[in-house]
Order: structure tokens, then C-alpha cells, then sequence
């Protein structure tokens, strides 16, 4: 969780892979739940979902994620160099915040500076 204690912060903007994720999910959801109420047909879409995300997973080309990305959408690298020139942070403390990875001090000690 953010340091304000809010999973979505109006602050943090949607990416393409956590709009990407949503999008799957809601689609396995929807398709599971329609192939349960009305006909089994609709598991195929749900099969086709879960392939997409096998073939994503393996060689990192999703044409969910192209098409976002030609839409404009900003990625996790796109947004954390946004913070990171802007200097914006989320902890009370100063420490600065990494897109996907929560609690990360980006502090550098004397050790790691020598």
C-alpha cells in the first residue's frame, strides 16, 4: 500500500500493464460468469484470454499492449522517470517511490555511494 494508506491514488497514474492486467482479469471474470449463466460458448473466450496471457507471458508481445501503447498510454518505466525528474515522493520520510515496488527506500547510504 502507498504511505497515505490508499491503494488507487488519484496521484498514481494508470499504465498500460496495470490497465492491461485489469482488462484480462475483468475479461476472464465476465466470460467465466456468462459461460456459467447463460451458455458454456462463452469459455471460449475466457481460453482465448488465458492464451493471450500464456503467449504475453512467454515473449513479452501482447497486442493488448501494443494498442494501448499506441493510444498514448504511459508505461511503469514512462511513469517513474515522470517522478523521478519532478522529484515527487509518497513517503512521509522523503524516500522516493518505485512504480511496482512498494516500500523501496531509493536512499543511497555511504556504503553503497563508495
Amino acid at each position: 500500500m502507498k504511505a497515505n494508506g490508499n491503494l488507487l491514488s488519484s496521484t498514481t497514474p494508470i499504465t498500460h500493464e496495470r490497465f492491461g492486467r485489469g482488462l484480462a482479469g475483468a475479461s476472464v471474470l465476465l466470460t467465466a460468469t456468462l459461460g456459467w449463466l447463460h451458455s458454456p460458448h462463452w469459455l471460449w473466450v475466457t481460453m482465448g484470454v488465458a492464451l493471450n496471457l500464456t503467449f504475453s507471458a512467454l515473449t513479452d508481445c501482447c497486442p493488448v499492449k501494443s494498442a494501448l501503447m499506441r493510444m498514448g498510454m504511459p508505461g511503469e518505466r514512462d511513469v517513474g522517470r515522470a517522478e523521478a525528474q519532478h522529484g515527487r515522493t509518497d513517503a512521509a520520510d522523503g524516500r522516493r517511490s518505485v512504480p511496482g515496488r512498494i516500500g523501496v527506500d531509493m536512499r543511497v547510504s555511504a556504503a553503497q555511494k563508495a
